[in-house]
């Protein structure tokens, strides 16, 4: 019984200990700062005639990668192809749909070659491969994506220096093919007779 007693006890002293425990103050928890509000997403169509959607879709993505190093860029909108017409269809913040907007236009060739820190550099003879690996061994490698199927480099995030080195690297380079010389067959005296 005594045995029975003690642990009555015991548990009271327990009890009345875990609740005092319970009961007092806990030390104030740490306020988050603000968040801030997000911007609003929409919906943006972009018509892409001249070019191959999913090939512009890759390049936007790849110069996005490009742009945010070091620097301040709005989020990377979410891009797909219509599949029904030869469009991009991006869902994004408006900062980020003016982006997506102006390296679409720049790529279609609507107006300039330049607008919000990237550049469209085309060329004709070129092929894309050579173009890519001299501006890379020049040190351009981080600033350039290649549209292909374009016939163009995108020069992202670089300064009007770079860009204009980089229009020098690419005029060098697209040079019209040496037209091949013809030969013709030559008469010998035994052709005449016949």
């Amino acid at each position: 019984m005594r045995r029975f007693v003690a642990l009555t006890a015991l548990f009271a002293t327990l009890s009345t200990g875990a609740v005092a425990r319970a009961q007092a103050p806990q030390p104030a928890a740490k306020k988050e700062p603000a968040k801030k509000e997000a911007e609003p997403t929409t919906v943006q169509s972009y018509p892409v005639e001249k070019c191959e959607p999913t090939e512009v879709q890759s390049a936007i993505v790849q110069a996005w990668g490009r742009m945010s190093k070091g620097k301040e860029v709005p989020a990377l909108p979410k891009l797909a192809v219509n599949p029904k017409g030869k469009a991009l269809i991006a869902v994004g913040t408006k900062s980020g749909l003016e982006v997506v907007s102006a390296i679409v236009g720049l790529v279609e060739g609507e107006g300039k070659d330049e607008a919000a820190g990237v550049a469209v550099v085309r060329f004709k003879h070129a092929n894309v491969n050579e173009v890519l690996s001299t501006l890379a061994a020049l040190g351009f490698e981080d600033a350039v994506v290649a549209l292909p199927k374009s016939k163009a480099v995108i020069v992202v995030g670089a300064g009007t220096e770079a860009v204009a080195n980089v229009r020098q690297v690419v005029a060098l380079l697209d040079k019209e093919p040496a037209a091949k010389p013809t030969t013709k067959p030559v008469a010998t005296s035994s052709d005449s007779g016949k």
